[in-house]
């Protein structure tokens, strides 16, 4: 947990961290907590990428942002007649692909250019209602707290108020 993974690192790459996600019957968020298998931490081998010149060190922080990937709290999907309920970036990673795809669509939409890196637009909108902060919970070597953390990046996006704040953005 402490090292992250290489790929992940990459200033590159928009990594997602772990949160567990519980709802209500309505299905309101009622709680969301940083994920005990999420990772996070910080590079041994990139330095650290302008869009991240607001937080302290010299090095890469990871992840950017986060999304349920708690497999007890994950989605239920059904392979050849068999149902199971997944986790972790098995449904981390997709989630953000298509937020990602969502917000591109809306995009082209408004006749603009994809969104090309994420993490170019997003650090700019930590602490707004873009991104419900993830304050709570931790992964075994880090915790989460106000603001980026090296457990929920900048948090869990909201796309109802991301998919607008990213399509007026030029």
């Amino acid at each position: 947990v402490d090292t992250p993974s290489f790929f992940s690192t990459s200033p590159n790459v928009t990594a997602v961290g772990g949160t567990t996600l519980k709802l209500k019957g309505t299905g309101a968020v009622k709680s969301e907590t940083a994920w005990s298998g999420s990772g996070g931490g910080v590079s041994v081998r990139f330095s650290k990428p302008a869009y991240q010149s607001a937080l302290a060190g010299t090095k890469r922080l990871v992840p950017d942002i986060a999304a349920n990937a708690n497999p007890s709290t994950g989605a239920l999907v059904i392979v050849k007649g068999v149902s199971q309920q997944i986790g972790g970036t098995s449904l981390s990673a997709p989630i953000l692909a298509g937020l990602a795809a969502r917000i591109n669509s809306a995009r082209l939409s408004a006749g603009k250019e994809p969104l090309g890196l994420l993490n170019d637009r997003i650090y700019g909108l930590t602490g707004t209602n873009n991104f419900r902060d993830i304050t709570s919970g931790d992964n075994g070597g880090f915790t989460a707290g106000t603001g980026h953390d090296l457990v929920t990046g900048v948090g869990a996006p909201l796309l109802d108020n991301l998919l607008p704040t990213l399509v007026a953005q030029p």
